[in-house]
């Protein structure tokens, strides 16, 4: 379950942080960030949108398609409420050379407690 701070909507904001620190001697490639942070677009309510990003900065001698790309985003059927259907979309970005084919979806479905409000958790196993 997500904690707001006391000014903000719940879930409106929640942010996981892992960085694996690099060695004096490596490049700062190396290093991982995982953020989860929930955004809601302005014409729908807080957290019916949540995306998880994983992206590693690659070096700059590397083409930018080694940075990898997990987004996670809640999206509803229309007969059904709100994040009851959670799609998990793995996607690396491909080379010029290289079709678009190259992306992979996982899917995870989480569904809410009937006496919580829509988004409060999320389940993913």
């Amino acid at each position: 379950m997500t904690q707001s701070h006391p000014d903000e909507p719940v879930a409106q904001r929640t942010y996981i942080h892992i960085m694996t620190q690099s060695h004096p001697d490596e490049p700062v490639a190396q290093r991982t960030y995982i953020s989860i942070m929930t955004q809601s677009h302005p014409d729908e309510p807080v957290a019916q949108r949540t995306y998880i990003h994983n992206m590693t900065q690659s070096h700059p001698d590397e083409p930018v398609a080694q940075r990898t790309y997990i987004h996670n985003m809640t999206q509803s059927h229309p007969d059904e409420p709100v994040t009851q259907r959670t799609y998990i979309h793995i996607m690396t970005q491909s080379h010029p050379d290289e079709p678009v084919a190259q992306r992979t979806y996982i899917h995870n479905m989480t569904q809410s407690h009937p006496d919580e409000p829509v988004a409060l958790r999320t389940y993913i196993s």
